[in-house]
């Protein structure tokens, strides 16, 4: 089952130091990859929207039910607010990780492609939808999803889930033969993340 792995899992990680001229090289070729993403696709559902207060307030008890363990009741709450504003991407995000908690791994993946169809900045449901690309050897499309995650403004992002992002973008982009620098550290990812389980807290989207 893909599980979000939470930033303790990846406390133990070994970085290698960078020379300034390995990191000026590597933030070009970054800003590069990065260029050359095509914008994400938009339609009306994707737009600045004010959801149903209704769906609102069944949204949050479906949050506080997840939150609590109780994904039954959780799923059955998502699915009364997707009904009462489908336009909203949020839902969409939960409803991925509850089915993710269940094992309906195929579920999880079209929640999370109608999550960012709603909201192309939806940078949890890129970050898997990247991975599970990765995973399938469409390290392209790796690239392009994760890339679009990565690009999102640093204060929208939660920091666990920006190094996540940060971390799966590298290796994809090691395996195109190329090497993401982090802005902050100024160091390369050289091994891979321990697998891990959890979430990542509040939603992204």
């Amino acid at each position: 089952m893909f599980k979000i792995a939470p930033p303790d899992a990846l406390a133990g990680i070994s970085m290698t130091p960078m020379t300034e001229a390995q990191r000026r090289r590597a933030k070009t070729t970054l800003d590069q990859v990065l260029a050359k993403i095509p914008a994400a696709k938009t339609s009306e559902t994707s737009k600045e929207i004010t959801p149903n207060p209704g769906a609102l307030r069944v949204y949050a008890r479906a949050r506080s039910a997840y939150e609590n363990r109780d994904y039954r009741q959780a799923l059955s709450l998502v699915n009364q607010a997707i009904a009462l504003e489908d336009r909203f991407s949020p839902p969409y995000e939960l409803l991925g990780r509850l089915y993710e908690e269940l094992g309906q791994q195929r579920k999880m993946m079209d929640a999370m492609r109608k999550a960012v169809e709603r909201d192309p900045r939806c940078v949890t449901a890129l970050y898997i939808l990247g991975v599970e690309a990765m995973n399938q050897g469409r390290v392209d499309k790796a690239v392009t999803l994760l890339g679009r995650a990565y690009a999102v403004k640093k204060r929208a992002i939660d920091p666990g889930m920006r190094y996540l992002v940060e971390f799966q973008l590298g290796q994809a982009l090691l395996r195109t033969g190329r090497v993401l620098t982090s802005p902050v550290t100024g160091r390369r990812s050289q091994v891979r993340a321990r697998p891990g389980g959890g979430g990542v807290g509040a939603p992204s989207c």
